[in-house]
């Protein structure tokens, strides 16, 4: 990435005067445009010491030994200190020790560097009241600013970084003051910065979980964690001492888990280890060159494998157009997990649901099997080393990490489905749509294929299968839904399906293999499987 997108510290190290231990010991790290980094350890773990430096304040105005270098955005201290200095909002510990003690009102502090910069006084009237408003002191800006309590004084600290739209924004603990309410507002307003770089120091591990994109984690001057904050906390060292999220620590004790065996660490993540869910509302569609319709009215799929079966031209690829949106409704509403599908944003879309075709020719077109399922990835991210650690373990979730400089048409159409297969995995959305995945496969594939839905529903995604293939409903499925002409015609368990002798007739389907071979011994019970069999027949 270009130097103007990034802030880099490479080999960072600090020391104080008089010091025999350097504050700050080999920091590497990276941080990427409009970012909010949070950065955590006990004292003297260096956490105020990287934020002065990262400010400048080291070593323009408190003296310090410095090895290493760091930039933002291409810019250095040494090279131009008025310019770095400007692209930065700090809020220090102290927040009484950054105000200029020179404004008679608050609305005079928050306008005072704006002043400085020569900007017209109605633009500075209106930006004073758009930080205020931010920061929820309006109501205070006549005040003297000596006269706030101490979570307030906070609020106007940051008021005043904020208030010239620095690029950059440094905090360094900016709610050890305010009360509840007012933290929680802090970093519900926090969460909706989305241009500005941020780093922020705080023991607010809940608060920070739920906001940050990347979490540092100092231990006696030394970066021994760096990352996304559930990767960060799932690995937490006992002698760094510092405290799971409460989310955490909830799902530990129940055995909570997300579809990589991580524990969830903030709301969004929690969200995840329950099942998502597709509701569809009042659904139609028509093609105007055929005389089909599809008509839902309400249905709801909450099952995590759920099976869509019914006869050709029943409707159920249409209907799964329609739920990836390739196809879109002329009446009604698709909602996933409570949102409207249609509003989503292409990449949340991708992320929410994913798709394999009936025939995995019709999405395949990269040269390698490789690039195939990295070009599925890099839909929904840009971190090179990311999107091809997901290809090559998606690849040999299916059994194809030994093919993956090969061209996807030199595969076998068995193979070739599951790298399609392999594509979606990669991209980990919360639903799997499949439409006749076990069409062509050879038996070794079709019992991996099984275990990967099973992994799947086990962790928290749904999984909803379009097929003919009435044996494997009845084993592996949870509920089935049949369609006729367009229309549910049916909602229910394999059993209560196959129980219904006229239903499965009507609609064209056949029983599971064993129902015949029952039947050819007298005996008209439903059977699901083999094993189901035995276990009612074992004792007779």
């Amino acid at each position: 990435m270009d130097e103007d997108k990034r802030i880099v510290i490479e080999n960072l190290t600090t020391r104080y005067p008089g010091t025999e231990q350097p504050q700050l010991r080999q920091i590497n790290a990276e941080v990427h445009t409009g970012q909010v980094v949070g950065i955590i350890g006990n004292s003297h773990s260096g956490k105020s010491t990287l934020c002065r430096v990262l400010a400048g304040v080291i070593p323009k105005i408190v003296s310090a030994e410095i090895e290493g270098d760091w930039h933002m955005f291409g810019q250095r201290v040494s090279d131009n200190w008025p310019v770095y200095n400007a692209m930065n909002g700090v809020v220090l510990q102290n927040p009484a020790g950054q105000l200029s003690g020179l404004a008679d009102t608050v609305a005079d502090e928050i306008a005072f560097d704006l002043i400085n910069q020569g900007m017209a006084e109605g633009l500075i009237q209106k930006r004073v009241e758009e930080v205020a408003t931010q920061m929820g002191l309006i109501e205070q800006l006549n005040l003297r600013p000596e006269s706030l309590s101490g979570g307030q004084s906070q609020r106007l600290a940051i008021a005043t970084a904020i208030a010239a739209n620095p690029a950059v924004l440094i905090m360094d603990d900016p709610t050890s003051e305010m009360d509840p309410l007012g933290r929680r507002q802090f970093f519900q307003w926090l969460a909706q910065v989305k241009e500005t770089t941020v780093f922020i120091v705080t023991s607010e591990i809940d608060d920070l979980c739920e906001v940050a994109d990347v979490v540092w984690v100092l231990h006696e001057g030394q970066m021994v964690a760096q990352g996304r904050p559930g990767e960060v906390f799932n690995h937490l060292a006992a002698d760094w001492q510092i405290p799971a999220p409460t989310i955490q620590q909830l799902a530990q004790k129940m055995d909570w888990h997300l579809a990589d065996g991580r524990y969830p660490v903030n709301d969004a993540e929690l969200k995840e280890v329950f099942m998502p869910t597709i509701e569809l509302n009042h659904l139609t569609f028509t093609y105007p060159e055929r005389s089909f319709s599809l008509d839902v009215e309400d249905k709801h799929f909450a099952d995590p494998m759920v099976a869509i079966v019914g006869q050709n031209g029943a409707g159920k690829s249409t209907l799964f157009k329609l739920l990836t949106g390739l196809l879109t409704p002329q009446t009604g509403v698709i909602k996933i997990d409570g949102e409207n599908f249609n509003d989503l944003k292409p990449v949340e879309k991708l992320l929410k649901v994913g798709i394999t075709f009936q025939n995995p020719d019709d999405q395949l077109f990269n040269p390698t099997v490789q690039r195939e399922v990295e070009w599925s990835v890099a839909q929904v991210m840009d971190d090179h080393d990311t999107i091809t650690r997901r290809a090559l373990a998606a690849l040999k979730r299916v059994g194809l990490d030994d093919k993956t400089a090969e061209s996807p048409y030199d595969l076998s159409l068995s193979e070739r489905k599951l790298l399609s297969v392999a594509a979606v995995l990669a991209v980990d959305p919360a639903i799997y749509l499949f439409d006749e995945p076990m069409m062509s496969l050879d038996w070794e594939s079709r019992r991996k294929l099984t275990a990967i839905f099973h992994q799947l529903a086990d962790s928290g995604h749904q999984v909803v299968t379009i097929t003919h293939d009435m044996d494997w409903v009845a084993a592996e499925f949870e509920s089935v839904y049949v369609m006729e002409h367009g229309k549910f015609g049916f909602a229910g368990s394999p059993r209560e399906l196959f129980s219904d002798h006229e239903l499965v007739q009507r609609v064209g389907l056949l029983p599971p293999r064993i129902m015949d071979i029952a039947e050819s011994l007298g005996d008209s019970q439903t059977y699901l499987s083999v094993n189901d069999y035995c276990q009612k027949n074992r004792d007779v």
